[in-house]
């Protein structure tokens, strides 16, 4: 008696713990769903489309290509 294990969980329980469960789960994917501004703020979320090239850093078509500072033609590990 004094060293018997716990008695195992009951088909109820199961039940119930799993009831509890996925309403909890559905609370939250719920909320996040149709309620996510609690969590991600109010301000306006802009489309992709609405960036210019300028606020992206893409430069213009008509500008020089950039100097690249790169070791072209030597042998990996030879230029250190």
């Amino acid at each position: 008696m004094y060293r018997s294990p716990p008695p195992g969980s009951t088909y109820i329980d199961r039940c119930v713990s799993t009831l509890i469960t996925g309403v909890l789960w559905f609370w939250f994917v719920y909320h996040m769903y149709y309620h996510s501004g609690l969590i991600f703020g109010h301000w306006y979320m802009p489309y992709t489309a609405e960036f210019s090239d300028e606020e992206l850093g893409i430069p213009p078509m008509n500008a020089p290509d950039p100097e690249y500072w790169g070791n072209h033609g030597k042998p990996f590990g030879t230029y250190r």
